[in-house]
């Protein structure tokens, strides 16, 4: 086939419709406004969430220090509590470190808990119970191992986590359990988040309200009396029967 002569001559404009073209970038400039108008107001309700979480978990903190003082007292601190300096609450139970790691905040085993094998940390948190403080936006999204090496963020899950309790005992009336003898034991606020930390929030209020007829033992022999003996007082010498670390 014998090709036909363009029309084109060199000089002349290109011919093509471009009637449409104004409409498309009008329609593109509109759809980018919008998605930055939209960036613009989720970072400005992330930033206002974050301020009000922080709000309110301080609001909750001083809440439940005003509520302490009327459940009785807690034992007496002592000036040199680096527990205290490293940034822990003091609704934190001290003896707890002892018995849980050694004071080993890399300690970790093998003992089947919640969530499946193993517990880590200085306070030995169950796989479960890490799920929850990262649900709860307490701490960033992490493994047990990396939890285990992150001092910063078992500090962080070890408040909320006390906190939490006080409020399950709080909300619950549990409190009036405080100064009351169960399996012989005079109970104080760090017996029943002893108690707690061993056999869970329901575990704990089980073993009051039966009068501590519930009262199982974890897979090292410890039941929940011995936890609510062991941690009657804030800064009390634990038993020197501390759980095996790896």
């Amino acid at each position: 086939m014998i090709a036909q002569p363009s029309q084109y001559q060199p000089g002349m404009a290109p011919q093509g419709d471009f009637s449409q073209f104004s409409t498309l970038v009008e329609k593109a400039q509109a759809r980018s406004n919008q998605l930055i108008g939209s960036a613009a107001q989720q970072l400005t309700f992330n930033a206002d969430e974050g301020r009000a979480r922080q709000a309110r978990a301080k609001a909750a903190r001083n809440g439940y220090t005003d509520q302490m003082r009327d459940w009785g007292p807690q034992g007496a601190s002592t000036p040199n509590d680096n527990w205290a300096r490293i940034g822990f609450q003091s609704n934190v139970p001290r003896s707890l470190f002892d018995t849980e790691s050694t004071g080993n905040f890399q300690a970790s085993n093998d003992v089947a808990g919640s969530g499946g094998k193993g517990h880590f940390g200085v306070l030995q948190f169950s796989r479960d119970r890490l799920q929850e403080a990262i649900n709860a936006r307490v701490i960033p999204q992490m493994t047990p191992e990396e939890f285990r090496t992150n001092n910063q963020a078992q500090i962080a899950a070890s408040n909320w986590h006390f906190d939490d309790i006080d409020r399950y005992i709080q909300d619950r009336g549990l409190n009036s359990y405080v100064g009351r003898e169960v399996n012989g034991q005079k109970l104080t606020m760090n017996s029943l988040r002893a108690v707690a930390h061993l056999g869970g929030q329901t575990g704990m209020m089980r073993y009051l309200e039966s009068g501590g007829q519930y009262n199982p033992a974890d897979a090292y022999g410890t039941s929940l009396s011995d936890y609510a003996a062991r941690h009657a007082g804030l800064m009390q010498t634990p038993s020197p029967r501390a759980r095996p670390t790896r």
